[in-house]
């Protein structure tokens, strides 16, 4: 990629979805990192946009009373609506460290240009590290206050 061509994926940003999950028990959730368009009006990166990690959670794997509000697509990481500081005053401590999980195992195929099957999508990103390590940080907090 010479320095002129602009990718079109965004880096150290995803789109997450938490959702119920279709396959399993009430209350079970899927917790979904995609890759985020770097232009959020391009509609064939958007619909085009890799797995880059997918965690299924039993309803009681999490101490949460999840809401509707609670659920859908929102962006994540360094410029998103959620940040891994805050992941875990909106969704509790036990959710919030899966999606805190997720986020990371996304952010990691990103900085490695793979998605979560690892087949290579993109150049690798560098810049994703800074995600990386601010995900780990919130992940290392949460965990001792679980006393995990």
């Amino acid at each position: 990629m010479n320095a002129m061509t602009k990718s079109a994926w965004d880096t150290g940003t995803y789109e997450l979805l938490v959702s119920n999950d279709p396959a399993g028990q009430k209350g079970d959730l899927m917790v979904v990192v995609f890759a985020r368009p770097a232009d959020p009006d391009d509609d064939v990166a958007n619909e085009d946009a890799p797995v880059l990690a997918h965690i299924d959670v039993m309803n009681e794997e999490y101490d949460w009373n999840i809401q509707d509000y609670h659920l859908g697509l929102r962006s994540i990481g360094e410029r998103g609506m959620l940040t891994p500081e805050n992941v875990p005053g909106i969704y509790g401590d036990r959710l919030g460290l899966r999606i805190l999980l997720a986020l990371y195992q996304g952010a990691e195929r990103d900085f490695n240009g793979t998605d979560m099957d690892d087949i290579p999508w993109r150049t690798p990103s560098s810049e994703a590290f800074v995600i990386m390590e601010r995900t780990h940080a919130v992940m290392e907090v949460v965990k001792e206050r679980l006393g995990i």
